[in-house]
């Protein structure tokens, strides 16, 4: 695995693909599950940088569901752990509290007061092991939550995008859509200038600019790099929209680490479609994407329609 990285770096895409199948097999071999994900994930990567689409979104599907298998089974088990410990505790609690009443009918009154001293230790234990098992489930929701995320910008990622058309919870399945592709101009220029910490702050401020002007029923996720792909609503004012996202990004500077930086995207947008095609045909994406071809090939810096085609 960590070979075909090595020729991906190297621009060796074709021996890099050979070394993750290869790796791909062994895995299989020895059963190492986490290591099978990851490498479905890279064969992802190579197909599409082979440009190798249609399969590439085939590994990836296999890799989400390998990875969303994984991730439920491990929340599943932490969920019937936490479960059978509560069992117990409220079990051994309630041990307790019939011993308690046993001894009860014996004791004097001074006794009592030290029995009514130790119900008041135990409730207080029972009630720290609840809050911690609460906290604990708050804090695996909260790294489910973060596998749909991009650790830098905050924006959504592939896997938020695939789980919106198999499941839709931002998107409204009745309204029609159009993918938007967006790429910041000369992004190599910034990081190769800047330096990459610069680089990571103009995905990061690109990001939370384009975010402000989406609606609850839209979705901005980071595809890649320094590209972003947008599910926008498909009404009227659409093309007003899109243009708006051009401007919102090349019409103020960026302020950053002590430098000041004019930057600019291209934008490509798909035909109109419901969030069941996007989910059963990769038009609208190739669509999308040749209009940012031809929107960089023009001279960057704008937005194409498909009507421009």
């Amino acid at each position: 695995m960590e070979h075909a990285l090595a020729m991906v770096e190297l621009g060796n895409i074709e021996r890099a693909h050979e070394a993750i199948v290869e790796s791909i097999g062994t895995f299989v071999a020895i059963e190492h599950q986490r290591w099978l994900i990851k490498s479905h994930l890279i064969l992802a990567d190579i197909l599409e940088k082979q440009g190798d689409y249609e399969q590439a979104l085939k590994v990836y599907k296999i890799y989400h569901g390998q990875e969303r298998g994984q991730i439920l089974k491990e929340i599943h088990l932490l969920e019937t752990a936490f479960e059978v410990e509560d069992l117990e505790r409220e079990r051994d609690l309630l041990d307790v509290q019939n011993e308690l009443k046993e001894l009860e009918k014996g004791l004097s009154e001074q006794r009592l007061r030290v029995l009514y001293t130790w119900l008041v230790v135990i409730a207080v234990i029972a009630i720290w092991f609840v809050v911690r098992w609460k906290n604990e489930k708050k804090r695996s929701q909260h790294l489910h939550d973060l596998s749909y995320k991009d650790p830098l910008t905050r924006v959504g990622n592939r896997r938020l995008y695939h789980r919106e058309l198999e499941e839709s919870t931002l998107l409204d399945r009745s309204l029609p859509y159009r993918l938007t592709l967006i790429d910041i101009d000369w992004f190599k220029a910034v990081n190769d200038t800047y330096g990459h910490e610069v680089g990571d702050a103009v995905l990061t401020e690109t990001a939370t600019r384009l975010k402000a002007l989406l609606t609850d029923n839209e979705l901005i996720v980071r595809w890649g790099g320094e590209e972003f792909l947008l599910v926008m609503e498909a009404n009227g004012d659409y093309q007003v929209r899109a243009q708006s996202l051009v401007d919102v990004v090349n019409s103020k500077p960026y302020f950053l680490n002590g430098f000041e930086l004019n930057v600019s995207i291209s934008l490509g947008a798909s035909n109109t479609s419901d969030v069941t095609s996007l989910k059963q045909s990769q038009e609208a994406f190739q669509i999308a994407d040749k209009c940012l071809y031809q929107a960089k090939a023009q001279g960057r810096n704008q937005m194409v329609m498909p009507e421009e085609l």
